[in-house]
C-alpha cells in the first residue's frame, strides 16, 4: 500500500508537497483547480509510461490513460527550466523516487535522470520489480467516462476496462462467471442487515446485478460479443430477464456507474483503483450505496482514491464507521484549498464517525444557503 506521495515541480506542486499517512480508502476533495487531478496524475502518468514502454525510463504524458499535453502545460511556471519533476512514493516502508528531466517547452516524454530506493541511486531489480507490480496493477476510471454506447471495443486485454469505460462490456463478459472476492459478499450485511447471503450470487455479473439493483431499481444486465464486428454490446432488462434494452434507452447514471462497480469487483488485492467523480450522473442514494461498495472493496486490500465533489460519497464510509461496518483508521480525506500551505489539510474522521475540525468550505454550502433562506 502507498501510505506517502512527495510531488513538487508539476503543475500546481512547486516546492515539494509531502501527502502523508495515506490509508485503504482516499477521498481528494475541495475548490476546483487546487491540485486534486495533478495528486492522482502522478500516479496515472507513471502507470501509463509503464504501460506503454514496460518500464520507469520515461514519463509519458500523453497515452491511452491521461493526455496532460507538453512540458510547458505541467512544469511549474516559477521554476526555472532545467530543475527535474521529482515524484516520491512510499510503500510498505520503502521510499521510491523519481527525479525526470523536462527538456524542452514541448517535450511530451521525460527521461528517467535519477531513481533511488530509501534515498540511494539503485538499479535493483527487486526494488524495480516491487515497483513496477504497484503501478502496472493500477486501474484508473476517468470523471470521462463514455455514456450510453451501443457497441463498445474489444481488447486483447479483458482485465482492461479502459480510463472511459471504453472497455467494459468486453471485461463483463469474459470475467461474468468468475467469483468475487469473498470479502465483497461477507460484508453485504453490514451494508443490506436485511439481505440473506444465501441468495447471493458470488459471481462478477450477479454481482454487478446486485449492487445497481441496490442503486438503482432491481435489474438484469448482459453483455453479447458480436463476432461479426468484434465488438460488444449490452442489454438491461428486468430481473426475470424479460425485455432487453440498450443502454441508450436506459438512464445515464447506468453507463456512468458501471465501469466503475466493474473495475473495484476485479480489483485485486494490493492493488491501486482511482475514481475521479463517482458522483457523476447518480441521484444521492446511489452516490451513497456506491461509495459504501467502494469502502466494502477496500476492506479486502484494494487502495482506492477518489476524487469527490458530493458529500454524499465522503459521508457514506463516515456512517459505516457509525455502524461499525467500517474503521475510521482506513479513511483519510484531504481538502484542497491553496490557502493552506501545502494546499491541502487532512481531516481527521473520529472514531464515531464525526469530524471534531470542520474546515471553512467544506460542505458547508447546504447549511449556509438554509440560514439564508430560513433568515438565520
Amino acid at each position: 500500500m502507498i501510505s506517502k506521495v512527495s510531488i513538487s515541480n508539476f503543475k500546481v506542486f512547486k516546492d515539494q508537497v509531502d501527502f502523508d499517512d495515506l490509508k485503504c480508502l482516499n477521498f481528494l476533495t475541495g475548490i476546483n483547480g487546487r491540485g486534486k487531478s495533478t495528486m492522482l496524475q502522478t500516479f496515472i502518468a507513471l502507470a501509463q509510461s509503464l504501460k506503454e514502454n514496460g518500464n520507469f525510463d520515461s514519463f509519458c504524458l500523453n497515452g491511452n490513460m491521461i493526455n496532460l499535453g507538453n512540458a510547458i502545460d505541467v512544469k511549474n511556471e516559477d521554476i526555472s527550466r532545467d530543475k527535474e519533476i521529482a515524484l516520491g512514493f512510499t510503500c510498505d516502508n520503502t521510499r521510491f523516487d523519481f527525479n525526470f528531466s523536462v527538456g524542452g517547452d514541448n517535450e511530451q516524454v521525460f527521461k528517467l535522470k535519477d531513481f533511488r530506493v530509501n534515498g540511494v541511486s539503485s538499479s535493483n531489480d527487486t526494488h524495480l520489480r516491487e515497483i513496477t507490480n504497484l503501478f502496472k496493477k493500477l486501474t484508473f476510471i476517468s470523471a470521462e467516462r463514455l455514456g450510453p454506447q451501443l457497441h463498445y471495443a474489444f481488447n486483447n486485454d479483458i482485465n482492461y476496462i479502459g480510463s472511459k469505460g471504453e472497455y467494459v462490456a468486453c471485461a463483463f463478459y469474459n470475467h461474468k462467471d468468475d467469483i468475487v472476492n469473498e470479502l465483497i459478499i461477507d460484508g453485504i450485511p453490514d451494508i443490506f442487515p436485511e439481505i440473506n447471503l444465501e441468495n447471493i450470487d458470488p459471481t462478477l455479473s450477479g454481482q454487478v446485478q446486485f449492487w445497481l439493483s441496490q442503486m438503482f431499481r432491481p435489474i438484469y444486465i448482459n453483455a453479447e460479443y458480436i463476432a461479426s464486428v468484434n465488438e460488444y454490446a449490452l442489454r438491461f432488462g428486468a430481473p426475470d430477464r424479460s425485455g432487453k434494452y440498450k443502454p441508450t434507452n436506459v438512464g445515464f447514471g447506468y453507463s456512468y456507474v458501471l465501469p466503475i462497480v466493474v473495475a473495484a469487483l476485479l480489483a485485486e488485492p494490493n492493488s491501486v483503483l482511482i475514481i475521479e467523480n463517482p458522483e457523476a450522473h447518480l441521484h444521492p442514494q446511489a452516490q451513497s450505496i456506491l461509495s459504501k461498495f467502494l469502502a466494502l472493496v477496500s476492506k479486502t486490500g484494494v487502495q482506492i482514491f477518489i476524487e469527490t465533489h458530493s458529500e454524499h460519497i465522503i459521508n457514506a464510509p463516515r456512517v459505516m464507521v457509525v455502524q461499525e461496518s467500517f474503521k475510521s483508521e482506513d479513511l483519510k480525506i484531504l481538502y484542497f484549498d491553496e490557502k493552506y500551505p501545502a494546499k491541502h489539510i487532512p481531516i481527521e474522521v473520529l472514531f464515531d464517525g464525526r469530524i471534531e475540525k470542520w474546515p471553512e468550505g467544506f460542505f458547508d454550502q447546504s447549511e449556509l444557503d438554509n440560514d439564508i433562506i430560513l433568515g438565520l
